[in-house]
């Protein structure tokens, strides 16, 4: 099954903004939507979303927010470590919502936006998503893996406009 997202606009924006910020240095953060609810076998039920040209787009999570954490890895440049401290405060914050973290975001300022061994090797979250924006040219390389646990599968993505309108990315 082809794991599928829809992500508000403002969100990409607010990464795009957060990874220039911080060039040269990798910048990280937390994702919160609303997740799809879990079936028996564990895997993600798709829900129903219009799009302006009335078809139907099935999705697995709903991006709503981004979150912005420190970086506290050694070498900032060349990895991330999503400050512990930053965890914990929006997984305060978004408790008392019906919201959810569902996934982390980082920047490869040097490199396109495919994880990298060390991201596949530090990742520790199984079925949560990681949206990475690779800068190398300077124009953003916007990708969304989701992990599954030993590897990241790429999710096809979908624009959200505050209205609820859609364009479809991957």
């Amino acid at each position: 099954m082809i794991a599928r997202a829809a992500i508000l606009a403002s969100v990409i924006d607010d990464v795009i903004a957060h990874a220039c910020e911080d060039h040269p240095a990798e910048c990280c953060g937390l994702l919160v939507g609303t997740p799809a609810p879990p079936d028996d076998s564990g895997a993600l039920h798709p829900e129903g979303r219009r799009q302006p040209s009335q078809s139907l787009v099935t999705k697995d999570v709903h991006i709503v927010s981004a979150f912005r954490a420190r970086n506290e890895a050694d070498d900032p440049v060349r990895r991330f470590v999503v400050s512990p401290e930053d965890h914990f405060r929006v997984w305060r914050e978004v408790r008392r919502s019906r919201l959810a973290i569902v996934g982390f975001y980082h920047s490869h300022p040097s490199a396109l936006a495919e994880p990298s061994e060390t991201d596949l090797k530090e990742a520790a979250y199984a079925g949560h998503y990681y949206l990475i924006v690779g800068t190398p040219r300077g124009t953003p390389d916007i990708r969304l893996f989701r992990f599954g646990g030993t590897t990241f599968e790429q999710v096809v993505w979908g624009l959200t406009a505050d209205d609820g309108g859609a364009n479809q990315n991957s």
